[in-house]
């Protein structure tokens, strides 16, 4: 009750409270931007590469995305990698497919995602299943000065 007594604590309660509503708002838009690239990894791992992982995740850092891909591989392929040299040309087969249609996914996440694509690249632990892309981003400036 004493808190209500003093007048300057329910307006610092109100300042702390918009704040709240303006980090709620961000953390919702920043949702909304997760999922609109799950979207779009999901879309293209299964129409470029014909992969349809169990679940993606997507992590939205200063400098980059990583998204990440549970369960990419199928069961036979799993089993697949138990020697080596199966392992290794696993690795190579996702890596190269990658590679060769990583422009097609980097021009769709930057449809959606209001920052600049400088790059891309991808890493699959073939014995796990878990695959990882790492995007690389620059801020909105580069984008225009980039793009003139």
């Amino acid at each position: 009750l004493s808190v209500f007594r003093d007048t300057y604590r329910p307006f610092f309660l109100v300042k702390n409270y918009s704040r709240i509503l303006v980090w709620r708002f961000t953390m919702d838009s920043e949702e909304k931007l997760k999922q609109q690239v799950i979207d779009v990894a999901k879309r293209f791992f299964a129409e470029q590469m014909s992969i349809k992982p169990e679940s993606i995740m997507v992590d939205i850092h200063s400098d980059c995305l990583i998204i990440t891909l549970h369960n990419a591989i199928s069961r036979a392929e799993t089993a697949y990698t138990k020697e080596k040299m199966s392992s290794n040309l696993l690795y190579r087969f996702y890596k190269d497919t990658f590679d060769a249609s990583k422009l097609i996914f980097e021009k769709a996440v930057c449809a959606v995602f209001p920052r600049y694509i400088t790059g891309s690249f991808m890493s699959l632990h073939p014995e796990s299943g878990k695959c990882v892309i790492v995007v690389s981003i620059c801020d909105n400036t580069a984008k225009k000065t980039k793009a003139n």
